[in-house]
C-alpha cells in the first residue's frame, strides 16, 4: 500500500453495527427511535429520515390457481442500506395498508432480546442452544434456521440463506409468525 493508501486508511471511518433492541410484541428500537409493530410506513420513514429503496412486488400466482388472484402475493418494503454510520442491511415489511409487519437484518447489527445478544459473527447453532438454556424453545425448520415461537422471530446461518460460514447471517421478526407455524405443520403432515 502506498502512502495515499495508508493515509486514506488512517481517516477512514470504521464500520459500526447498529445496535438493536428487539421486544416481541412491542417492535425494535435503536437510534433513540421506537419502531413499534402497526406503524404507518409514512410515519416511520419520516421517523427515521434517512435515504432507503421502497421495494413494491406483486407476485401474480393465480395464473397456477385458476385465476383465483387471492392467491397473489404482494410484498411491501422499505430497504435501508447502510443506515447512518453502520454497514446494515435493514428490510422494513408491510401490509397492503403500509402497516409495518415484519422486520428482516441482514449484516450490521447486533440485536438485544431479553438478556440474550444476537451477534452476526456467531455460530448460529451455538445461539439457539443459548436461546434455548434461557428457556426459549425453538424448532429447526431447515439446516441451521431457527424459528423461536415465543419470541416470534427467527434467524439462520450465512450457509442457510446461500452464502458461506455457519455465523448468524439473517434475522427475523414479526407481529404474527403463524404463516412459519403452519408451514411447520404442513411439512410435518407430508
Amino acid at each position: 500500500m502506498g502512502l495515499a493508501g495508508v493515509i486514506k486508511s488512517l481517516f477512514k471511518k470504521p464500520e459500526a453495527n447498529l445496535t438493536i433492541i428487539y421486544t416481541p410484541g412491542k417492535g425494535i428500537e435503536f437510534d433513540n427511535q421506537t419502531i413499534n409493530w402497526d406503524m404507518d410506513r409514512l410515519a416511520i420513514r419520516t421517523m427515521l429520515n434517512n435515504s432507503h429503496e421502497e421495494s413494491d412486488i406483486l407476485y401474480e400466482l393465480s395464473e397456477f390457481f385458476d385465476g383465483d388472484t387471492s392467491r397473489d402475493i404482494e410484498v411491501r418494503r422499505d430497504i435501508y442500506s447502510n443506515y447512518k454510520c453502520c454497514n446494515i442491511s435493514l428490510f422494513l415489511n408491510y401490509s397492503t395498508k403500509n402497516i409495518l409487519q415484519e422486520i428482516e437484518v441482514h449484516e450490521g447489527a447486533v440485536i438485544h432480546i431479553h438478556n440474550i445478544t444476537v451477534i452476526f459473527d456467531v455460530e448460529a447453532s451455538k445461539l439457539a442452544q443459548r436461546f434455548k438454556t434461557q428457556g426459549h424453545q425453538f424448532k429447526e425448520t431447515s439446516e441451521e434456521d431457527y424459528f423461536f415461537p415465543d419470541l416470534r422471530m427467527t434467524f439462520a446461518s450465512k450457509r442457510s440463506m446461500g452464502g458461506d460460514g455457519a455465523e448468524v447471517g439473517y434475522f427475523y421478526c414479526a407481529k404474527d409468525v403463524s404463516h412459519i407455524t403452519e408451514e411447520i405443520i404442513e411439512v410435518n403432515n407430508r
